[in-house]
């Protein structure tokens, strides 16, 4: 037999659902007044995720449903007002459409945005609670992450949001004013003006510490920062200030675990080969067919099962076991599974053969 080496079954570590996103290192842009949200159709939000890592994905065809995990693929997704699934439609290498239940997909706020003049900035990274879709805006709440709680939800346009590039969830913790007497504004609302002439009023809500910056008969003007940018700023009636507050201290929840397996057992021999620009993907031999390459790329595929036989050969399907961007899903450890193509659609590269396919490791 052909020089062969081992494949280990399980694909590494996973640490609970990870979405990832490229970061750019370009130095943070200033904050944004939030525009009215476009409504390009009645509660749509439509965003790109260029380096996305989903672990457990749906795919949904005629005969066919299973799961599978991408990484860092290009995506576009669609989030509805009325429908609890995120719409996901991977790009490449192959191209197809998924979904996600919208709860399990966490998103950040992409782009420092200013509300109600300027009185209160939402920081770009933020981890909000997302509560839905409204026109071309997610609605969101920053109770947990801020600590401050407002009479309606923010509505932040789709643009200004993205994929959240860790799992955990993060409090923003209020930095401390040294030059500012620290006062608490107790456990009942307070309205928050743009100066102190008065005009256009908001209330919010929030029992940690702010910093009295100025002072003018009859007014305070108070203001609070938080570690990633966000800040509430404006002019507030007078008030007997509470004698004590909850400071919220920022802490990090959250967590993942790791897989191990053991034991080895022998396994299908793999080969490589180029898959065909344009080819398609079935989810079982002469199939549904749930994706298409999008470029030539190169792939593994089953030659021969653990009982030196390919009971498929015979009508030209071979099984794809490995693909550039795709990974079984946690609960399989092994190949991705519902992934067949006609041999008339790749090449197989000579002279590497007899590669073994063992599970644990």
């Amino acid at each position: 037999m052909a020089r062969g080496r081992v494949i280990s079954e399980g694909a590494g570590p996973w640490c609970g659902v990870v979405l990832l996103l490229a970061c750019s290192s370009a130095a943070p842009q200033p904050a944004v007044m939030a525009p009215a949200p476009a409504a390009p159709a009645a509660g749509l939000c439509r965003f790109s995720a260029p380096k996305t890592s989903l672990e457990e994905i749906e795919v949904s065809v005629p005969g066919a449903r299973f799961r599978l995990g991408v990484q860092d693929v290009p995506s576009q997704i669609e989030l509805i007002a009325a429908d609890g699934t995120a719409h996901i439609q991977v790009q490449s290498p192959l191209a197809f459409s998924a979904t996600l239940p919208r709860g399990l997909l966490q998103l950040r706020v992409a782009v420092a945005t200013d509300f109600y003049g300027g009185r209160l900035r939402v920081g770009a990274g933020l981890d909000p609670t997302w509560l839905g879709v409204r026109g071309g805006a997610m609605l969101l709440s920053l109770e947990r992450s801020l600590g401050l709680v407002l009479d309606e939800p923010l509505a932040l346009p789709c643009s200004h949001v993205r994929l959240s590039d860790t799992t955990e969830m993060a409090e923003a913790p209020a930095q401390e004013h040294t030059d500012a007497k620290r006062i608490g504004m107790g456990w009942d609302s307070f309205p928050l003006y743009a100066s102190p002439d008065g005009g256009d009023v908001v209330s919010f809500r929030y029992v940690g510490p702010v910093a009295l910056v100025e002072t003018r008969p009859g007014w305070w003007h108070i203001v609070v920062d938080w570690s990633d940018g966000s800040r509430l700023d404006g002019w507030t009636p007078e008030r007997e200030p509470a004698r004590s507050w909850d400071d919220r201290a920022g802490s990090v929840s959250g967590g993942g675990f790791a897989l191990g397996m053991g034991g080895v057992v022998d396994g299908p021999i793999l080969q490589k080969a180029r898959l065909h620009a344009g080819a398609s993907v079935a989810a079982a031999p002469a199939g549904s067919v749930w994706a298409r390459a999008a470029h030539e790329l190169e792939v593994e595929v089953v030659i021969m099962n653990a009982y030196g036989q390919d009971p498929h050969r015979a009508d030209g399907w071979l099984q794809l076991v490995t693909v550039p961007g795709l990974l079984p899903p946690p609960s399989e450890f092994r190949f991705i599974g519902h992934a067949w193509v006609h041999r008339s659609e790749l090449t197989l590269i000579e002279g590497d053969a007899g590669e073994t396919h063992t599970s644990g490791g």
